[in-house]
């Protein structure tokens, strides 16, 4: 399956699963929408991680020195 990507205010796509790599990777937070879905109601569009076909793709930024992590 391919997935429209929302990343930095831009719909990146299609894109399989093997390509998110070309989006800079996706955070688990990252709005994806299936290729076959309208992506007109919020209900099309759900956080990667949500997607147990993606939930394994995601990365995960360590938070940065002196940073807290609240």
């Amino acid at each position: 399956m391919r997935y429209w990507v929302y990343k930095d205010s831009q719909i990146l796509g299609p894109l399989a699963k093997e390509d998110f790599g070309l989006a800079g990777g996706v955070r688990p937070e990252t709005l994806v929408c299936a290729e076959d879905s309208v992506g007109s109601t919020d209900g099309d569009w759900r956080c990667a991680e949500e997607v147990a076909e993606l939930s394994g793709l995601c990365v995960v930024s360590p938070i940065p020195a002196g940073e807290d992590s609240l």
